[in-house]
Protein backbone atom coordinates (compact mmCIF):
# COMPACT_ATOMS: atom_id res chain seq x y z
CA UNK A 1 0.00 0.00 0.00
CA UNK A 2 3.00 2.31 0.13
CA UNK A 3 1.98 5.61 1.69
CA UNK A 4 -1.68 4.65 1.28
CA UNK A 5 -2.62 7.38 -1.18
CA UNK A 6 -4.42 5.06 -3.62
CA UNK A 7 -6.52 3.50 -0.87
CA UNK A 8 -7.21 6.89 0.73
CA UNK A 9 -8.44 8.20 -2.60
CA UNK A 10 -10.61 5.14 -3.24
CA UNK A 11 -12.09 5.26 0.27
CA UNK A 12 -12.97 8.94 -0.18
CA UNK A 13 -14.92 8.08 -3.34
CA UNK A 14 -16.43 4.81 -2.08
CA UNK A 15 -16.96 5.36 1.66
CA UNK A 16 -19.17 2.29 2.16
CA UNK A 17 -16.54 -0.13 0.86
CA UNK A 18 -14.02 -1.67 3.28
CA UNK A 19 -10.39 -1.22 2.19
CA UNK A 20 -7.16 -2.56 3.63
CA UNK A 21 -3.55 -2.26 2.56
CA UNK A 22 -0.44 -4.33 3.09
CA UNK A 23 3.13 -3.06 2.97
CA UNK A 24 6.49 -4.54 3.96
CA UNK A 25 7.63 -1.24 5.48
CA UNK A 26 6.50 -0.42 9.00
CA UNK A 27 7.25 3.26 8.28
CA UNK A 28 4.84 3.18 5.30
CA UNK A 29 2.17 1.53 7.44
CA UNK A 30 2.59 4.16 10.17
CA UNK A 31 2.37 6.98 7.62
CA UNK A 32 -0.70 5.43 5.99
CA UNK A 33 -2.45 5.10 9.35
CA UNK A 34 -1.67 8.74 10.22
CA UNK A 35 -3.03 9.94 6.88
CA UNK A 36 -6.17 7.84 7.21
CA UNK A 37 -6.73 9.25 10.68
CA UNK A 38 -6.08 12.82 9.48
CA UNK A 39 -8.71 12.47 6.74
CA UNK A 40 -11.05 10.46 8.97
CA UNK A 41 -11.05 7.45 6.64
CA UNK A 42 -11.45 3.94 8.07
CA UNK A 43 -8.83 1.79 6.34
CA UNK A 44 -6.85 -1.07 7.82
CA UNK A 45 -3.11 -0.99 7.13
CA UNK A 46 -0.86 -3.93 7.97
CA UNK A 47 2.87 -4.56 7.86
CA UNK A 48 3.59 -7.82 6.10
CA UNK A 49 5.97 -9.33 3.56
CA UNK A 50 3.56 -10.17 0.72
CA UNK A 51 6.02 -12.72 -0.65
CA UNK A 52 5.51 -14.97 2.37
CA UNK A 53 2.34 -16.99 2.95
CA UNK A 54 -0.35 -14.50 3.90
CA UNK A 55 -1.85 -15.11 7.33
CA UNK A 56 -3.49 -11.76 8.04
CA UNK A 57 -6.86 -12.38 9.64
CA UNK A 58 -9.49 -10.53 7.66
CA UNK A 59 -13.03 -10.61 8.93
CA UNK A 60 -15.78 -9.47 6.63
CA UNK A 61 -17.12 -10.13 3.17
CA UNK A 62 -14.87 -11.69 0.56
CA UNK A 63 -12.30 -9.48 -1.08
CA UNK A 64 -13.73 -8.37 -4.42
CA UNK A 65 -10.64 -6.66 -5.84
CA UNK A 66 -6.95 -6.89 -5.08
CA UNK A 67 -4.55 -4.67 -6.95
CA UNK A 68 -0.88 -3.82 -7.20
CA UNK A 69 0.39 -0.47 -8.35
CA UNK A 70 4.13 -0.35 -9.13
CA UNK A 71 4.80 -2.81 -6.30
CA UNK A 72 5.64 -6.02 -8.14
CA UNK A 73 8.33 -4.26 -10.15
CA UNK A 74 10.29 -3.92 -6.91
CA UNK A 75 10.29 -7.68 -6.22
CA UNK A 76 11.60 -9.05 -9.52
CA UNK A 77 12.43 -12.64 -8.60
CA UNK A 78 9.78 -13.24 -5.93
CA UNK A 79 6.74 -11.46 -7.39
CA UNK A 80 5.14 -14.86 -8.14
CA UNK A 81 4.66 -15.41 -4.41
CA UNK A 82 2.87 -12.07 -4.14
CA UNK A 83 0.65 -12.96 -7.13
CA UNK A 84 -0.25 -16.25 -5.44
CA UNK A 85 -1.18 -14.39 -2.23
CA UNK A 86 -3.33 -12.01 -4.26
CA UNK A 87 -5.15 -14.99 -5.77
CA UNK A 88 -5.61 -16.54 -2.33
CA UNK A 89 -7.37 -13.51 -0.85
CA UNK A 90 -9.39 -12.32 -3.84
CA UNK A 91 -12.72 -13.91 -4.60
CA UNK A 92 -13.16 -12.31 -7.99
CA UNK A 93 -10.84 -9.66 -9.51
CA UNK A 94 -7.16 -8.75 -9.52
CA UNK A 95 -5.70 -5.78 -11.37
CA UNK A 96 -2.02 -5.21 -11.93
CA UNK A 97 -0.90 -1.64 -12.66
CA UNK A 98 2.77 -2.25 -13.28
CA UNK A 99 5.52 -1.34 -15.73
CA UNK A 100 5.53 -4.56 -17.78
CA UNK A 101 8.49 -4.64 -20.20
CA UNK A 102 6.98 -7.41 -22.35
CA UNK A 103 4.06 -5.10 -23.18
CA UNK A 104 6.10 -2.06 -24.16
CA UNK A 105 6.21 -1.14 -27.87
CA UNK A 106 8.71 -2.61 -30.29
CA UNK A 107 10.42 0.68 -31.04
CA UNK A 108 13.48 2.58 -29.81
CA UNK A 109 11.78 3.82 -26.62
CA UNK A 110 10.46 0.35 -25.81
CA UNK A 111 13.85 -1.25 -26.43
CA UNK A 112 15.64 1.32 -24.27
CA UNK A 113 12.99 0.90 -21.58
CA UNK A 114 13.48 -2.88 -21.54
CA UNK A 115 17.26 -2.47 -21.30
CA UNK A 116 16.78 -0.04 -18.41
CA UNK A 117 14.41 -2.46 -16.62
CA UNK A 118 16.88 -5.30 -17.12
CA UNK A 119 19.78 -3.22 -15.81
CA UNK A 120 17.76 -2.13 -12.76
CA UNK A 121 16.64 -5.75 -12.19
CA UNK A 122 12.96 -4.92 -12.49
CA UNK A 123 9.86 -6.98 -13.18
CA UNK A 124 9.95 -9.42 -16.09
CA UNK A 125 7.67 -12.40 -16.57
CA UNK A 126 4.32 -11.22 -15.22
CA UNK A 127 2.34 -11.95 -18.42
CA UNK A 128 3.88 -15.43 -18.64
CA UNK A 129 3.16 -16.08 -14.95
CA UNK A 130 -0.49 -15.09 -15.41
CA UNK A 131 -0.82 -17.21 -18.56
CA UNK A 132 0.44 -20.24 -16.58
CA UNK A 133 -1.99 -19.39 -13.79
CA UNK A 134 -4.80 -19.20 -16.35
CA UNK A 135 -3.99 -22.71 -17.62
CA UNK A 136 -3.88 -24.30 -14.17
CA UNK A 137 -6.71 -22.56 -12.27
CA UNK A 138 -10.06 -20.88 -12.73
CA UNK A 139 -8.40 -17.46 -13.08
CA UNK A 140 -8.73 -15.93 -16.56
CA UNK A 141 -7.00 -12.95 -18.15
CA UNK A 142 -9.72 -10.46 -19.13
CA UNK A 143 -7.53 -7.71 -20.53
CA UNK A 144 -3.94 -6.59 -21.03
CA UNK A 145 -3.04 -3.15 -22.31
CA UNK A 146 -0.61 -0.30 -22.02
CA UNK A 147 -2.00 2.74 -20.24
CA UNK A 148 0.38 5.01 -22.16
CA UNK A 149 1.18 6.89 -18.94
CA UNK A 150 4.33 7.02 -16.88
CA UNK A 151 6.00 9.21 -14.31
CA UNK A 152 9.17 8.29 -16.19
CA UNK A 153 8.94 7.88 -19.99
CA UNK A 154 11.05 4.72 -19.74
CA UNK A 155 8.74 3.08 -17.17
CA UNK A 156 5.32 2.97 -18.84
CA UNK A 157 2.48 1.56 -16.77
CA UNK A 158 0.45 -1.32 -18.15
CA UNK A 159 -2.71 -2.95 -16.82
CA UNK A 160 -3.58 -6.61 -16.66
CA UNK A 161 -6.99 -7.60 -15.32
CA UNK A 162 -7.67 -11.18 -14.26
CA UNK A 163 -10.91 -12.60 -12.94
CA UNK A 164 -11.87 -15.81 -11.18
CA UNK A 165 -14.53 -17.77 -13.01
CA UNK A 166 -17.34 -18.83 -10.71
Amino acid sequence: SGDGRNLLYLKSIFPSIHFFGIDASLDSVRLSKKLAEKFDLQIGFFEYDVCKPLDIAYEGPGVALVFSCHALELMPRVFGNAVQNMCNISNHHIKFFEPIPEMWPDNLRGDISRLRAQELDRLFGLPETLERLEKGTNWKILSKHRLKTASNPLNETCEIHISKER
